[in-house]
């Protein structure tokens, strides 16, 4: 949770025991857009279909590269990047 939204929004949530609105969960990257009761699952659908029509080994290569470079110096991390994007590119 700290590395995702900072170790003082995480602290200030689960010490004390904070409650956290929407338009707040946005604005920390808790979440990466709002969408209406109505249109939720509208929206999720589109989400899956987007994710579906995705190569596996894609997906499982980016989850695993940006994973890896968490761990890594930022200049490290992007040569990281670099490397298994290019080889994702060959691969097509």
């Amino acid at each position: 949770l700290s590395r995702n939204i900072g170790l003082g929004e995480s602290m200030n949530m689960l010490l004390a025991n904070s409650p956290m609105n929407a338009q707040r969960a946005l604005s920390v990257g808790l979440v990466h857009r709002l969408v209406s009761k109505k249109s939720l699952l509208d929206e999720g659908f589109a989400v899956a279909e987007v994710l579906a029509a995705l190569d596996p080994r894609s997906i499982a290569s980016a989850k695993q590269t940006i994973q890896t470079g968490l761990d890594m110096p930022i200049d490290q991390g992007i040569g990281l990047e670099r490397r298994e994007t290019a080889k994702l590119i060959s691969s097509r």
